[in-house]
C-alpha cells in the first residue's frame, strides 16, 4: 500500500513539473537597428565596409547618393529624407 502510495504522490508531482523554455532556433532574436531601419524606410540599401577602425555602414539610396547610416539617422547628411515612423521610437 505505501508502495503504491509513493508511486501516486511521484507521478503527481512529476506532472506538476514545467520544461524550461527552449531558446527559439536561428540564434538570439535582436532589436533592429534604427539608422538602418531608417535607410532601408527610405528605399536605400545597406553596404557595410571595413575599415581600419572597424566595419562601417553606408546608406546608398535611390540616384546613387551615399552617406554613413548614423550621420543620415541624425541629419547630418543632405540626402536624409525624414522618416515619420523613427519618432515613435524616440529618435
Amino acid at each position: 500500500m505505501k508502495a503504491i502510495l509513493s508511486l501516486a504522490m511521484a507521478l503527481t508531482l512529476s506532472a506538476c513539473a514545467v520544461a524550461p523554455p527552449s531558446a527559439p532556433s536561428g540564434g538570439v532574436a535582436r532589436t533592429a537597428n534604427p539608422a538602418s531601419m531608417n535607410c532601408l524606410q527610405n528605399r536605400g540599401t545597406l553596404e557595410t565596409v571595413q575599415t581600419p577602425q572597424g566595419e562601417q555602414t553606408y546608406c546608398l539610396l535611390p540616384g546613387g547618393k551615399r552617406c554613413e547610416e548614423w550621420d543620415m539617422f541624425r541629419g547630418n547628411c543632405p540626402t536624409r529624407t525624414v522618416n515619420v515612423k523613427m519618432k515613435k521610437f524616440g529618435f
